[in-house]
């Protein structure tokens, strides 16, 4: 491959990277901030601050996507926001629902709360990560599933 045409898949990648892909933020066990892209499978960046790591992001979305324009790949549009709402009905058996609420009465919170917990529990968030704040900076292109509300 030529030179310029490594700079050409480089521009589109640049002008792609711009959209507004989210990601997830998580603690590793050694202290820093690992960040990866869903729709963009296998873009991932990390530092030892959250900074330090929003800082690598974009250079990572853009060597993602320049590697999947080189090798004919597609490039996935981000998810949409919108299609999430933050809720979803599932269905569980009867026992299961009598011992979830009696955890969540026996927690003192509501069955939603618990349920919450638990699954941000199965997703390896940790309470902290949850209640850390999120820089200004960057914000409107960033999404921290591990910060529920």
């Amino acid at each position: 491959m030529t030179e310029t045409q490594d700079r050409d898949y480089r521009a589109e990648a640049v002008a792609l990277a711009t959209r507004d892909y989210p990601f997830e933020v998580r603690k590793t066990e050694y202290d820093t901030h690992f960040l990866s892209v869903p729709d963009l499978p296998g873009c991932t960046t990390e530092g030892e601050t959250l900074e330090e790591a929003l800082g690598l992001l974009d250079d990572a979305k853009v060597t993602w996507i320049a590697a999947a324009l080189r090798n004919g790949k597609v490039v996935p549009n981000p998810q949409d926001a919108d299609a999430f709402s933050g809720k979803f009905v599932t269905r569980i058996g009867k026992s299961t629902h009598r011992r979830v609420a009696a955890a969540a009465r026996r927690d003192g919170v509501s069955l939603n709360a618990w349920v919450m917990e638990a699954v941000n529990f199965r997703l390896g968030y940790t309470e902290s990560e949850r209640t850390t704040p999120v820089p200004a900076t960057r914000a409107e292109t960033k999404v921290v599933f591990s910060q529920a509300s």
